[in-house]
């Protein structure tokens, strides 16, 4: 699989928890509220449970880049609407509502107008600490670190149902509610320039024009998967750790310092997983962390030889790298 090479100082927050492994049908779902995310889940899962759906439980971590990873886009217009009107205000939804409201030092009881809305987020430097709903697409589907296999659109469910039902999934629309063209024809210029401008990357990844028309509306994209080398090195610290890398965690793997040491209680699969990464830091130029996993993997598998000979491999070229220091 290609590597998209990136640095992790580029990686402002690591929010990985909308990554959602299917186990039974080898799909990991890239989750992008307020476009059919619960139908997809409920699909995936094949069963209804409401909001219970979004318990991170019912679905694995992803642990390898070689999942095959899916996600759905809308147009920037009616997401922003759909957002604004089921989530932003009281009596909506508390969840997103009030943590909006402390984010923001709004008055939780207070209703806000759209203009109000659009104008308080233009009023940030970062998206960093706002909510998966009204955050832009691109950050929800990682794309400056992942290219997925497969990209529908809400607009077009029917090309959706026919990529699910390829992987054995049969797809059953649940609680998704979609805004009709007349709100978005009731949006004025100048609120449509606020939305080009919050979400200029929504339009320009994903290839949507300011036309809310199904027959200008992208197709789906099929493309050949990619995942940057800090993403594949979270995948596989999922495996150690069953939990998010955090991004502090995951800085210290560039350093020379020690790194993170698991122990498994099969040791043949703690020898696996260090060789793994040991590979991936060798592929990406980092070869004193590379030589500290290939020495751990040996400890756990001592008879291995394709280990042993990264093992000396790398301790042969770091001892001719730090004679030149």
């Amino acid at each position: 699989m290609r590597t998209v090479l990136a640095p992790i100082d580029e990686i402002d927050k690591l929010e990985m928890r909308n990554i959602l492994v299917d186990i039974s049908s080898h799909l990991g779902f890239l989750s992008n509220p307020k476009v059919a995310c619960t139908s997809i889940k409920e699909s995936m899962l094949g069963f209804k449970s409401g909001k219970e759906v979004h318990k991170r439980i019912y679905f694995d971590y992803p642990t390898n880049s070689d999942i095959e990873l899916f996600g759905l886009t809308r147009h920037p217009y009616t997401r922003a609407l759909s957002c604004f009107n089921n989530k932003i205000g009281p009596n909506k939804d508390d969840n997103v509502w009030l943590a909006f409201c402390k984010r923001h030092r709004l008055d939780p009881s207070k209703k806000i107008s759209f203009d109000e809305y659009l104008d308080i987020l233009l009023s940030k430097s970062t998206w960093i600490g706002e909510d998966p709903h009204v955050r832009p697409q691109v950050l929800n589907l990682h794309s400056r670190f992942i290219k997925p296999t497969f990209i529908g659109r809400l607009e077009k469910m029917d090309e959706v149902i026919q990529y699910l039902s390829a992987h054995g999934i049969n797809y059953e629309a649940g609680g998704q509610r979609t805004q009709s063209n007349k709100s978005v024809e009731e949006l004025t210029s100048e609120q449509k320039n606020k939305l080009k401008k919050l979400y200029k990357k929504d339009f320009s990844e994903f290839g949507y024009t300011e036309s809310v028309n199904i027959d200008d509306i992208p197709a789906s994209i099929h493309q050949k998967q990619r995942v940057s080398w800090a993403y594949q090195l979270m995948f596989l610290l999922f495996k150690l750790f069953r939990r998010p890398i955090l991004r502090a965690e995951l800085k210290r793997h560039q350093s020379t310092k020690p790194a993170f040491k698991f122990v498994a209680k099969d040791k043949s699969q703690s020898a696996d997983i260090y060789r793994d990464v040991g590979l991936l830091m060798e592929s990406t130029g980092n070869l004193a962390q590379a030589e500290y996993y290939f020495q751990l993997a040996h400890q756990a598998r001592p008879s291995g030889e394709f280990i042993k000979k990264k093992l000396l491999q790398t301790k042969r070229i770091n001892s001719v790298l730090r004679g030149l220091d």
